[in-house]
């Protein structure tokens, strides 16, 4: 291999002196500050200090998972250089560099903080540094700095290292070093070249973009079109309709007046025999279709009427009944907070784990409704919540759309709803008739984070108390201590980190 010019020397050496000494002189600062001895209970003690910054992305789950190892105990040895600065930072008293730890501190500033500060910004420089070359001005007056920082942060024995290592004739293993920087930068030229293809391409696939969005146009031109077209065939449908309307008033009624009045009568005296057989003891059989007997129990658990849902249970009927989209009468005691109905139901073995059924599921089923929309049914879902009792849910409610209402009650359990609505009492009555307090939706949703969603601590507390796992995340990856979080629910939040730093194990 041909020798090594002057300024491929300066930058082997510079690379021994930042990847080899500097690192053992941050250990050693760190050792004086953080006793090995004392490192785990340290560690442990700052606990939701650290477990802030792994929040903020400051330290990274490979770190995390050197400070709070699942086996063993930590160890100073295998943390990096950026890892322990970090820490030193962190927790404990250093005074920072007069332009912070980000920046190359003035040459008059020797305090550790600004020696580490030092170390930090002359390595970040070579990571990115583009060539295998460093010239000697830059060189000499960048090994007096560090050289200095290692002998205050280390000892007299690593600054005679640094002053040897300026000097020493590379061996072979050193001029290695140098043919892997090399091999990099041919790497990095190739890697370049790669780039500048990958943006040729993507400039291709730029102007193919334009051109679907200009054919995107001429489709919405055309949408709009067939819109108007469709809006004057409902004119002509609307027109037709008025014509057969007046056609029908023009026939008179073949029933006459007097005869049609008693025929009123004896309809009206069916209805209410019909009411009062429903309630009898031994009515004529009638109609027990699940479906029949979903609209008469949910109606009744939605107009909170106690007394009329004891009669209907002696006959028996389905109790867990489902309307069109998956609503049953306990869900709907929850949703509504009817606590009365809620212990009946529960106590005539109501199943507490039947959800409403999925968004997918409810999108196709009102395909084929015969009157209502899915957009009205999304309304009317947002009117409901917004209509809550509690100012809670109302305000928090009302900043929201109608398929963020959608989404809460698609694939619900009575106690996803209750957690949600902030129904305290209802919650307690459905998690001691055995309800699943760990039920996931589609989406990853479990009662606990509805509950830290919108701030209900009491809530929050009790599902604790029962056994809530805080660790399920939603598909997005944000737990119930994120939610609470990100929705400033302060109180909650304490709640949350204090159950979580309890059943936490030990080390």
């Amino acid at each position: 291999m041909a020798p090594l010019s002057d300024e491929e020397e300066n930058y082997v050496r510079l690379a021994l002196l930042l990847k080899g000494v500097t690192p053992r002189a941050v250990r050693t600062y760190f050792d004086r500050e953080f006793p090995p001895t004392y490192l785990p209970s340290t560690l442990n003690t700052n606990y939701n200090t650290l477990w802030d910054l792994k929040l903020k992305r400051i330290i990274n789950q490979a770190q995390w998972n050197l400070l709070i190892p699942r086996n063993g105990i930590p160890d100073s040895k295998t943390f990096d250089v950026t890892l322990m600065i970090c820490l030193i930072r962190n927790l404990t008293s250093i005074n920072p560099p007069i332009n912070g730890f980000d920046s190359l501190p003035l040459p008059g500033e020797t305090t550790p903080g600004s020696d580490l500060a030092r170390i930090k910004y002359y390595r970040n420089k070579l990571a990115h540094h583009d060539s295998n070359t460093i010239d000697t001005a830059y060189f000499h007056t960048s090994w007096t700095d560090i050289s200095n920082a290692v002998g205050r942060l280390g000892d007299q024995t690593m600054f005679q290292e640094c002053q040897e290592l300026k000097l020493k004739i590379l061996d072979q293993s050193n001029q290695e070093i140098i043919l892997e920087v090399k091999q990099s930068l041919e790497e990095m030229k190739e890697l370049k070249l790669t780039t500048y293809n990958l943006r040729k391409k993507q400039s291709k696939v730029t102007e193919n973009l334009r051109k679907l969005q200009s054919l995107h146009g001429t489709l919405k031109t055309s949408h709009s079109i067939l819109k108007s077209s469709n809006s004057t065939l409902k004119n002509s449908v609307r027109f037709l309709r008025a014509e057969q309307v007046l056609i029908r008033k023009g026939f008179k009624n073949p029933i006459p007046p007097n005869i049609r009045a008693q025929f009123n009568k004896q309809i009206e005296d069916w209805k209410k025999k019909d009411n009062i057989l429903l309630l009898e003891r031994n009515p004529v059989p009638c109609d027990n279709t699940s479906l029949s007997t979903s609209y008469v129990y949910n109606n009744i658990s939605i107009s909170n009427s106690p007394s009329l849902v004891q009669p209907i249970m002696k006959h028996k009927p389905d109790i867990n009944a489902q309307t069109y989209d998956g609503g049953n009468a306990l869900y709907f005691s929850a949703l509504f907070g009817h606590i009365e109905i809620t212990q009946l139901l529960l106590e005539k073995n109501a199943d507490s784990n039947i959800c409403i059924y999925s968004k997918q599921y409810i999108a196709e089923m009102m395909k084929n409704h015969p009157t209502g929309t899915l957009g009205k049914l999304k309304q009317n879902l947002f009117d409901t919540l917004v209509n809550s009792t509690s100012s809670r849910v109302t305000e928090y409610v009302s900043k929201k759309s109608v398929d963020y209402a959608f989404d809460v009650v698609a694939g619900s359990s009575p106690l996803h709803i209750a957690c949600f609505m902030g129904r305290t009492d209802i919650v307690r009555s459905l998690i001691d008739y055995k309800s699943n307090i760990n039920m996931n939706k589609e989406d990853g949703t479990t009662p606990l984070f509805y509950a830290c969603e919108v701030g209900h601590k009491d809530i929050v507390l009790l599902l604790l108390d029962k056994g809530a796992d805080t660790q399920i995340c939603r598909i997005d990856d944000i737990t119930p201590l994120g939610i609470a979080t990100e929705n400033k629910h302060t109180c909650v939040v304490v709640i949350v980190k204090e159950h979580m730093h309890k059943t936490k194990p030990l080390l």
